[in-house]
């Protein structure tokens, strides 16, 4: 939370923060955070990131956000931790 006041928009900042709360099964509040990033940035955003987003509106049951940013993780053609967990829930989001 300090590292994050500090650094108000910094995506990898907001980033750890908010797969924090996700970790404490705090999914809104971590939401929350990544709403915080600006529009600017998120193009800028690693796949890795992304991904985090994703999960977190899924788990949050923000299906449309989670959709979104889990098409951007596995669109930017990087190789990520969790990158077989995108492509398995977005073939979920899309089924349903």
């Amino acid at each position: 939370k300090a590292a994050a006041a500090l650094q108000p928009a910094n995506p990898p900042v907001l980033d750890t923060l908010a797969w924090v709360y996700h970790a404490r099964t705090e999914d809104k509040e971590a939401l929350t955070v990544y709403q915080r990033i600006p529009a600017s940035a998120i193009s800028t955003l690693t796949g890795e990131i992304l991904y985090h987003w994703g999960v977190v509106a899924q788990e949050a049951g923000d299906a449309d956000t989670a959709r979104r940013q889990l098409q951007a993780a596995v669109g930017k053609n990087q190789d990520f931790p969790g990158i077989d967990d995108a492509l398995s829930r977005l073939r979920g989001l899309t089924l349903r």
